[in-house]
């Protein structure tokens, strides 16, 4: 059940770099991500919180928790233009939440501290910086919004070797 969960990140990941590709060829002068790439980027990270829970607490409730993850973030995106705390408020609870519980939560499988690597990753493609210091300190090279896209695609590269590295824990075996 939990890998239509996985399969879903996975997805909505795909299509969200295609979707900002074709957003940075195309000039947005207001400097604000579109409700498209708004949707895409919700629907990937409730999925991630999703298989979260998946994985620390139930399969079945991991896999039921999508819909009101989902809900909430299209409900925060509707709301998005005119008040951002609510969007921003679902961004940045898993960076939060998805650490709490892997510190209090045993886990079902071995390389759960990837998920601590993958939260840190998110919460450093959310912070905003400046620009011109970024760019000088990279020797022309990157500038801050590139910095956030890589910080942004180690999430799924640190959940994709988690996945392919973890077995049944050890503590969870015994008790299988």
């Amino acid at each position: 059940m939990g890998s239509i969960v996985v399969e879903t990140m996975y997805r909505f990941d795909m299509v969200e770099l295609f979707e900002s590709e074709g957003n940075h060829c195309t000039t947005n002068k207001s400097g604000l991500q579109t409700i498209e790439s708004a949707y895409l980027m919700t629907l990937a990270f409730t999925s991630i919180m999703s298989i979260f829970i998946i994985e620390r607490i139930d399969d079945k409730k991991g896999t039921v928790s999508i819909i009101p993850l989902v809900l909430t973030g299209i409900i925060s995106i509707f709301y998005w233009r005119q008040e951002c705390k609510i969007y921003a408020l679902v961004q940045f609870v898993p960076c939060v939440v998805i650490p709490i519980m892997a510190i209090l939560l045993p886990p079902m499988y071995t390389h759960s501290d990837y998920w601590l690597w993958a939260a840190a990753f998110y919460l450093l493609a959310k912070i905003e910086a400046e620009d011109k210091p970024i760019y000088k300190w990279t020797s022309h090279v990157v500038n801050e919004h590139t910095l956030k896209h890589l910080f942004a695609a180690m999430v799924p590269l640190f959940l994709t070797l988690m996945l392919s590295k973890r077995r049944i824990a050890p503590e969870r075996s015994a008790s299988i």
